[in-house]
């Protein structure tokens, strides 16, 4: 089975140092640019079903893996699609967008297509998802589209996630008319990012693809928050913990 990924290789800002220093001799280098897989393809493809599967893959072969971040879920009345809702890992829910709102603040509200898009419920459950905490192993976005894009505050969060170096999976939008949204384009660019084009024909074959590719950054994927310098001179390298192996 085959599948399409491409592999960005454009330089971007703010990248993460790492800096060393042995006795009189000061070294700087730079580390690896955080692995950053994005998943895209035509609406209905099944892109949230694609991410779902390979987060509960993950954590079935190591169930104190810590993830964090949100799916974005239809919601259907009598087979009707009236709206989207975000979804935490852990099941908490918010609405995103609505065609059935119709109070006076609601008409103030940004809107794509005929959902207005409910930014600060998006926010308020969204944006503490997007806290990088030390010890949390893998950030899920799901997904960076033009209705989470309506709060100012969320790319912001998500450049930070990028910049702690931590693995980052997330779904992102076809282009329109050949153009990619400017924040989506900015992803595509990062130094580290992998892009996936799912398709109906390659789904089982992605998913087995990326699942692969992740747990190898987990396994390899050692935080460095500090180095410390005796007064011999001596390295002692602290580590604040090595993620967990996926076996």
């Amino acid at each position: 089975m085959q599948f399409e990924l491409e592999t960005s290789a454009v330089f971007s800002p703010n990248p993460a140092w790492v800096f060393q220093q042995t006795g009189k001799d000061h070294k700087t280098t730079m580390a690896a640019p955080a692995k950053c897989f994005l998943v895209t393809g035509s609406p209905g493809v099944g892109k949230t079903t694609l991410i779902a599967k390979i987060v509960e893959t993950l954590k079935s072969s190591n169930p104190n893996l810590k993830i964090q971040g949100f799916f974005t879920r239809e919601m259907r009345q009598e087979g009707e699609r009236v709206g989207f809702e975000v979804v935490t890992l852990d099941g908490r829910t918010a609405p995103l967008a609505s065609i059935n709102t119709s109070s006076a603040e609601s008409n103030r509200w940004p809107m794509v297509g005929k959902y207005k898009v409910d930014v600060a419920s998006f926010e308020s459950l969204a944006l503490p998802e997007l806290q990088v905490k030390e010890d949390t192993d893998l950030f899920v976005i799901d997904e960076v589209g033009k209705m989470e894009l309506f709060s100012s505050l969320f790319f912001p969060a998500v450049l930070r996630v990028l910049e702690s170096n931590k693995p980052f999976l997330a779904t992102i939008p076809v282009p329109k008319a050949g153009r990619n949204i400017p924040a989506v384009a900015r992803l595509k660019n990062h130094p580290g990012a992998t892009v996936f084009s799912l398709t109906k024909s390659n789904r089982d074959a992605m998913k087995d693809q990326i699942c692969s590719q992740l747990a190898g950054q987990l396994i390899r994927g050692v935080v460095l928050p500090y180095r410390n310098i005796t007064q011999s001179g001596v390295h002692h390298l602290k580590t604040g913990h090595l993620r967990s192996a996926l076996l």
